[in-house]
This record gives C-alpha cells, sequence and structure tokens, in this order.
C-alpha cells in the first residue's frame, strides 16, 4: 500500500502547511515546488494535488503550477479539482500528469464520466465524497439522493479503474478511520481503492492494510502537515 501525500492549493499557495519546518530552521515557505520536494525528498511516489479553486470555478486554476512541480521535482502526480470538461482534461494530461480525478462532475453527469473512461481508461481515478450515506456534490456542501455505493458501483459498470473513497464527516478531524463504511465499499465494488479522510495515528493505516490488496494507497494530509504523523512512519508501516 502506498502513502500519498496530499497537498491543498488556494490562490498558488499550498495551505494546511502552517506546522512543518521545511528547511528545518524556520518558518515554512507554502511555495508549492518546495513543497513538492518535501514530499519527493521523504520518499514519495506520487502527490495527490487537490485545486481548490479550480473545483470551486469549474475548471483547473493552477495547471502553470502542477507544469512546473512535475517539471522541477519529477514526482508523479494525480490531479483532482475542476476537471469537468474534455478541454481541462486533454490540458491537465499536456501538463504531465499522470491521473486525472473527476468527483462532483461524475456524480451529475454520468456522460462526461464515461467519455473519460473510454476516452483515457485507467488514466482517470473517481473521488467519490461519503456524505452521511450517500454521494456528496458541490464541493462535499451537499449531497445526491445515490448511495455512494450505488454510485461505485455504476461508475465501475462505465469503465472506471480506480475511486478515491472520502469519508467527509472525517476530514481534517483526526478522529479516526471508518472501517465500517470502507469495509462496505469493498463489498460493494471489485476495483481498486485508495482511502482519504480521517488517518490520524499509524494505527489506522494498520487497519487499512487489512483490506490489502483491494485497497491500494491512502491520502494523507492533515495529519502529515500538521505532524501528527510522520511520512517516513506511515510509509514503512504502509509498507510492512
Amino acid at each position: 500500500m502506498e502513502i500519498i501525500p496530499g497537498m491543498d492549493i488556494i490562490n498558488g499557495l499550498v495551505v494546511c502547511a502552517e506546522n512543518i519546518d521545511w528547511a528545518g530552521n524556520g518558518p515554512i515557505n507554502h511555495d508549492p515546488v518546495n513543497v513538492a520536494r518535501f514530499w519527493k525528498n521523504q520518499g514519495a511516489r506520487h502527490l495527490y494535488i487537490s485545486d481548490l479553486e479550480g473545483a470551486r470555478y469549474g475548471k483547473p486554476v493552477h495547471l502553470d503550477i502542477v507544469r512546473k512541480i512535475i517539471d522541477q521535482v519529477d514526482i508523479k502526480v494525480y490531479l483532482g479539482g475542476g476537471i469537468r470538461t474534455a478541454l481541462s482534461a486533454r490540458e491537465a494530461f499536456e501538463a504531465g500528469v499522470e491521473k486525472a480525478v473527476i468527483g462532483t462532475y461524475a456524480a451529475l453527469e454520468n456522460d462526461f464520466a464515461a467519455y473519460m473512461f473510454d476516452t483515457y481508461g485507467d488514466k482517470v481515478i473517481v473521488s467519490l465524497g461519503n456524505l452521511n450515506g450517500y454521494v456528496s456534490i458541490h464541493d462535499w456542501t451537499a449531497r445526491t439522493e445515490e448511495t455512494v455505493y450505488e454510485f461505485a458501483q455504476k461508475m465501475e459498470r462505465m469503465g472506471a479503474g480506480t475511486i478515491v473513497y472520502n469519508d467527509v464527516n472525517r476530514k481534517g478531524a483526526h478522529g479516526g478511520i471508518n472501517m465500517f463504511t470502507i469495509g462496505k465499499m469493498v463489498e460493494a465494488t471489485s476495483i481498486p481503492l485508495i482511502i482519504g479522510c480521517g488517518i490520524s495515528a499509524l494505527d489506522d493505516i494498520r487497519e487499512i492494510k487489512k483490506f490489502e490488496p483491494r485497497v491500494t494507497g491512502a491520502v494523507m494530509v492533515s495529519a502529515l502537515y500538521k505532524n501528527l504523523i510522520a511520512y517516513e512512519d506511515a510509509a514503512k508501516v504502509a509498507a510492512e
């Protein structure tokens, strides 16, 4: 199982990074290239970038930053946030993104999801947010009437290769993962899952590993940036 550091970008800067001293001797700088280089040096193979303004405005806003990271850091990137058209997807791949992440729009526009799977295959990941059992939309502020398990099954039938599964209520809360809903998702589908939201201790990673090989990775953001878990320790446990 792979530990994938997440990077949330707003106004061209990394947010949720205030508690890491990148240089070892002073305040950190929120420059995305420096943060990406830090994770690369820690041993990360992939970076999960969320273009938060892209999610808000419906198209990627920070492709220039993504391109710079890929050019200067030599790390593979998953990009989500605003990829809602064929043009946005093509521009993301042209920038060097390894996998494009589609979320809200896949729930609202199934034809778009089908087009993406047909065109790009496993280069497309579906981000699925669980809001009280239903599919969360609009930056996780609302939900559909479709359960996350029904939606995951539909995405699998349409050709999805991987799902990033997020328990919205656990985001940034450090309350631990929800093994029950992860288990139900594993039962509902047969495609690989990447787990996000809720990891706050090494034991959470050990619990997730019980679902290997179906669960192939975990995206970590807050717990890493707030020094609750060191990346090196998380990666070691994930590889055990």
